[in-house]
């Protein structure tokens, strides 16, 4: 065996501390990220979203106003080209399709996830012979996702009750986010995360509130009662106060109470009973973070003649024909990712018009009613109203001698026999 001198060893010994360095070190580092990674995935829990859509109307109302005005009209089948489509038989395809049990239905509840939770899950559902019958919309709470080595989505799990699952591959599901969430693109993220804890607050108040209107007169009431008395016969005393002296109808009612040595009240400050100011906070910070004006909602404040057009248009515009084309992407795909031999024949898109259009062909209604080019029956025909079929609105004006006022009368459900 030959012999080794002692430099040789130590160039040995310093050749092997190299090489394990650089591996410990990516140890580590590989560790870290992954510890990273996991801090990032926290992400508020669903439910707290669709406990505000549940409790707070006019989250609820803005849901319900985007859903109806989104593909008011049903849709438009067009060719590759860009021609539109009349075929009954396809229409009554998109039916059976995209109707759960209704068309408004699906819309709502597409709607719902995709802006509350900014998650949106649809699965395909077949019939016997394996033929698209329709589509559902999972419930985003009930799903996880499952990540791969590279971060991306590989899968998914539905959480159908305590001991049951149901699994997805990432083809078998489709998955589409409003917006990717700043701290992890895997996860999507609605419209509410802003104003969560604002609307909590309000919940908050309100409840408060109305406790303190059940109690109005008893608010906070110190009770000092005879030290002579036995424990029981404090609680029974308490007990007869509560029930005799609680309630809005009992407020400033007189009290003879026995065992009752002194009673001080807690005055309640101004500032705890100021929750109108709350409510309309959160009103104005949902208006906002939804894109829906507080006059489409209902509310009047601040609004008129002037405003009122304006604030319109732009929830048109800047509202319901983004999500529109959103809500037209997302039927397309649905189509070319389960149906894909329909895709290639045809696109849908949604059958609306905007406040533009309608205003133009309002006018030139006006104008042939005018000049008796059109009768009432025939204009309400083309705003999608039921006609009066009577002789005043199936005639021409001249012939019933009858001039135009106003627009009222094509838009009221008016009896014009009675006129």
């Amino acid at each position: 065996m030959p012999k080794t001198n002692r430099k040789e060893l130590e160039k040995k010994k310093t050749v092997t501390t190299q090489k394990k360095t650089p591996k410990t070190k990516k140890k580590f580092f590989w560790g870290s990220e992954i510890i990273q990674s996991i801090r990032w995935q926290v992400k508020l829990d669903a439910n707290i979203f669709f406990e505000l859509y549940k409790r707070n109307p006019d989250i609820r109302q803005s849901i319900n106003k985007i859903s109806l005005a989104v593909a008011k009209n049903w849709l438009i089948v067009k060719n590759k080209k860009g021609d539109i489509i009349e075929d009954p038989k396809i229409d009554m395809e998109l039916e059976s399709t995209f109707e759960m049990p209704t068309f408004q239905k699906f819309k709502k509840e597409l709607f719902k996830q995709y802006l509350i939770s900014g998650e949106l899950y649809i699965a395909d559902m077949r019939n016997l012979k394996d033929e698209l019958a329709g589509f559902q919309i999972l419930d985003s709470r009930s799903m996880t996702k499952q990540i791969g080595q590279t971060g991306d989505i590989i899968g998914f799990t539905q959480r159908t009750s305590t001991w049951l699952s149901r699994k997805f591959t990432r083809e078998e599901l489709a998955f589409y986010k409003f917006e990717n969430d700043v701290d992890n693109e895997n996860n999507g993220m609605g419209l509410l995360e802003g104003i969560v804890w604002d609307t909590l607050s309000d919940l908050k108040w309100s409840e408060k509130n109305y406790y303190v209107i059940e109690n109005d007169s008893m608010p906070g009431w110190m009770i000092m009662l005879d030290e002579s008395m036995s424990q029981e016969e404090q609680q029974n005393a308490i007990a007869q106060i509560s029930a005799q002296h609680k309630g809005a109808s009992n407020t400033n009612k007189l009290m003879v109470a026995w065992g009752v040595k002194d009673i001080k009240q807690m005055y309640i400050s101004n500032k705890d009973l100021d929750w109108i100011n709350q409510r309309k906070l959160t009103t104005d910070k949902v208006s906002a973070s939804l894109w829906v004006p507080k006059n489409i909602l209902g509310y009047t404040d601040d609004i008129n003649l002037a405003n009122g057009k304006e604030l319109r248009q732009e929830y048109i515009e800047g509202t319901i024909r983004p999500l529109q084309n959103d809500f037209d992407f997302i039927l397309n795909s649905l189509l070319a990712k389960f149906e894909p031999k329909k895709a290639a024949l045809y696109t849908v898109a949604s059958d609306w018009e905007s406040l533009e259009d309608r205003e133009k062909l309002e006018t030139s209604q006006r104008e042939n009613l005018k000049l008796w080019l059109q009768t009432i029956d025939e204009i309400r025909n083309e705003r999608k109203l039921d006609p009066f079929n009577t002789d005043q609105s199936s005639k021409p004006l001249i012939q019933n001698n009858m001039i135009m006022l106003e627009d009222m009368i094509m838009d009221q459900e008016v009896n014009l026999s009675e006129m």
